[in-house]
């Protein structure tokens, strides 16, 4: 609330500034009445002198905050980050200007007390105070000023501060960057060797400014400096073990509320600031024994955290790791072509839940025009709420197997018979079939696809990396598992890619030009694919190109996956948490605006259309239906046509295609084209999760457990949106492996 004062407040022409500026300005001006007051009655000149401290200490916070809001009300900052950042030095000026003032005013009233109570008010001292009020007393710089009463030698004071500063260093600077890599390896384009020599190097720095500062600085205040450090590792550990909201970063925004960020604040500046500083204020003969505490504490912190480090390097570079990579990948050189004769177009929008449409119909009824042509299966169901688990099946229509790694069930799901009949029957009538994506491996690995999908390449390339930015960038997300809530955000990176741009590639394929990959914000831009909504809306602008060749083309794109992203934003620069119908108005526009083209270049009517999803959206078991909307080659209609059929998106999109351009599609499940509505069909749902029934689970092509280890799986019969899932009771299945 105070934050909001100072931020905002306006009323009657009078401006934040200086409502800002006249609340900052009470603590330094009773600051500076104290101080005439004490200089006027008829004090000692210890006491006299030593006021130049406060109000020195007092100008310099003033200044922090003045300068702080300044920046903040004259809004020059574009970046969430910054904001946020610059907001906290306002709280955090703001919170040392009162607490300040009011050690101030305690302190003037104990002098006042004792002043009446003594005979000779010139005995009064400074040291007769409370040790918690001594420090607005102190010179700024005392506390790197020599401690004669400190005996230690360099040695001992060393032995004081090493533990803590080394377990510091090695927590946010080594063992959080290397735990994020090796979680995550499939997600780089560098290797383990680009980041070692920069982490050692700055951690080397950092270790060696430790034994600096026991040289140093000596007494009260390096033991002070050792119960920071090792308040800062307890609680950092806390949270990142217990405290965090998402142990998952999947682009969207952490989602913790004001209260719990509020409470996880003041959790951190209890333990890092009010303990230590208690104890320091009470130092005494047994502080030797809390800062042997304070050396176990963290002495057991690296102990815990080195073992699974070893763990994690001993399995993630058991494979010899080279910066020459081969493979196969999906190249986007011909993403914008259409073919002039027949076309199949599959937009597939990550994440379009049914009920996002039909509040969109509901409030902009005049779609029912705009898509007349088009039917709207609106009781669709999605056998898994997850893109690496449902692309394989619904591009395949063979079930994804859970009882073996993910790895092995794509390349079943690729190699099985309705796959091979599918993309068998496009062939064989002169269809080539292209697939766009950002990550073929989610959607079954390209090496999987080859015969079937045939924008597939074979490459050869050769990465290198700029190592001290990318290992930078790296200790930004350490710091983002470690910090509190209220920080992360200034600590936040949204996708790989904003890591891997410090990487660049060259190929030898013509196909590829992965030299574009320093210059682009996402991995799919590397292989010329466009994935993220804002990307594909500015490309499609350009126009749409013509082929002779029939095309079968799946389009799969950002769509409403969160954080929805506008049209008209971009992604990751800045980041673009934005309303949810800014998102699907912008689905609707990169919609609307393709289907213009096809008419414009005469080719609308001899395409089969479809819109659709990977999946409903994961937020719960209730919204998991994706759109589905299609219009087969040479339908016309006056009106959109909403059809109740209860369709299956896995198992029924790939004969719902065939059926559309008039192919036999029997041996594959149902079309949607033809399905009764009133049928009685049983379907099935799958929600992941973790359960301590289930055996946690490892990553794919990664070091560590997975975020899942199983899933409830629901039989329904009947309407989804009218099923009362609550009624079911699911079977449990544990799971193999998972991505993430």
């Amino acid at each position: 609330m105070f934050i909001e004062i100072i931020l905002t407040f306006n009323t009657k022409g009078v401006s934040s500034m200086y409502i800002s500026l006249t609340i900052g300005n009470i603590p330094f001006l009773i600051s500076f009445v104290i101080i005439i007051a004490l200089n006027i009655i008829k004090f000692n000149a210890e006491i006299k002198n030593a006021q130049k401290h406060p109000l020195l200490r007092s100008s310099i916070q003033f200044a922090i905050f003045y300068v702080t809001v300044s920046v903040k009300n004259g809004q020059i900052l574009e970046t969430e980050s910054t904001i946020a950042l610059v907001d906290f030095l306002i709280l955090l000026s703001s919170i040392l200007l009162y607490l300040s003032s009011a050690i101030q005013v305690l302190t003037f009233v104990l002098l006042l007390i004792r002043y009446k109570k003594s005979d000779n008010p010139q005995s009064i001292t400074l040291s007769s105070l409370p040790k918690l009020f001594s420090y607005r007393y102190r010179s700024l710089v005392s506390v790197f000023r020599e401690n004669n009463s400190d005996k230690r030698t360099y040695l001992q004071r060393l032995k004081v501060i090493i533990i803590p500063a080394v377990t510091f260093t090695f927590m946010y600077f080594i063992y959080g960057v290397y735990e994020t890599y090796f979680a995550n390896m499939s997600e780089w384009k560098f290797i383990f060797m680009d980041i070692l020599p920069p982490s050692l190097m700055i951690s080397a720095i950092l270790i060696l400014l430790s034994c600096g500062a026991a040289y140093f600085i000596k007494g009260k205040n390096l033991d002070f400096i050792a119960m920071i450090l090792t308040a800062l590792c307890v609680i950092s550990y806390i949270q990142n073990a217990f405290l965090n909201v998402s142990t998952f970063i999947n682009g969207a925004q952490e989602n913790a509320s004001d209260t719990l960020t509020s409470i996880n604040l003041l959790l951190w500046l209890g333990i890092i600031v009010l303990i230590p500083y208690i104890i320091y204020c009470c130092y005494n003969k047994s502080m030797k024994n809390i800062l042997r505490i304070c050396s176990a504490a963290t002495g057991l912190l690296l102990i815990m955290q080195g073992s699974a480090l070893s763990y994690m390097m001993i399995n993630g570079l058991s494979e010899k790791q080279s910066r020459e990579k081969t493979g196969y990948t999906l190249s986007g050189a011909e993403q914008y072509e259409v073919s002039s004769n027949e076309n199949v177009i599959v937009f597939i929008m990550d994440t379009y839940y049914s009920g996002f449409f039909d509040e969109w119909l509901e409030n902009h009824p005049e779609y029912y025009d705009t898509l007349s042509d088009f039917i709207y299966f609106d009781d669709v169901n999605s056998e898994i709420l997850h893109t690496a688990l449902s692309m394989p099946s619904l591009l395949t229509a063979h079930e994804t197997d859970y009882t073996i790694s993910l790895i092995e069930s794509n390349k079943n799901c690729w190699n099985s018979d309705e796959a091979n009949f599918f993309y068998s029957s496009m062939h064989d009538n002169g269809y080539t079939v292209r697939l766009y994506t950002d990550n073929d491996k989610y959607s079954g690995d390209a090496e999987n696809m080859l015969g079937k999908i045939d924008n597939v390449y074979e490459y050869k390339a050769t990465f290198t990396s700029k190592k001290l930015l990318t290992y930078l960038s790296l200790t930004k997300l350490s710091a983002y598992k470690y910090l509190p809530l209220s920080l992360k955000n200034i600590f936040y990176i949204a996708d790989s890619c904003l890591i891997n741009q410090y990487t660049t590639s060259s190929s030898d394929a013509d196909n590829l030009d992965l030299s574009k990959w320093e210059q682009s914000s996402q991995t799919a831009k590397s292989r010329g694919i466009d994935f993220y909504n804002f990307d594909y809306y500015n490309s499609l602008k350009n126009g749409l190109s013509t082929t002779n060749k029939k095309l079968c083309i799946f389009q799969h794109i950002h769509g409403m996956h969160t954080p929805y992203i506008s049209v008209h934003r971009n992604f990751v620069e800045p980041r673009a948490d934005i309303d949810m119908n800014v998102a699907q108005e912008g689905c609707m526009e990169i919609f609307t605006n393709y289907i213009s083209q096809l008419k414009e270049i005469g080719v609308y009517d001899n395409s089969t259309i479809i819109l659709t999803a990977d999946h409903g959206m994961p937020l719960s078991i209730y919204t998991g239906s994706p759109i589905m909307l299609i219009k087969p080659q040479g339908r016309t209609s006056d009106r959109l046509v909403i059809n109740s059929a209860p369709g299956n998106l896995q198992t029924d999109l790939l004969p719902t295609i065939l059926d559309s351009i008039g192919l036999e599609h029997e041996p594959l499940e149902y079309s949607l084209m033809e399905m009764d509505e009133n049928m009685q069909r049983e379907r099935t749902l799958r929600i992941l999760g973790y359960s301590f029934d289930c055996p946690d689970v490892p990553k794919c092509e990664a070091i560590g457990s997975s975020q899942h280890n199983s899933f409830d799986e629901y039989k329904y019969t009947g309407r989804y949106s009218e099923t009362d899932f609550n009624s079911i009771e699911p079977t449990k299945y544990p799971i193999t492996d998972y991505w993430w």
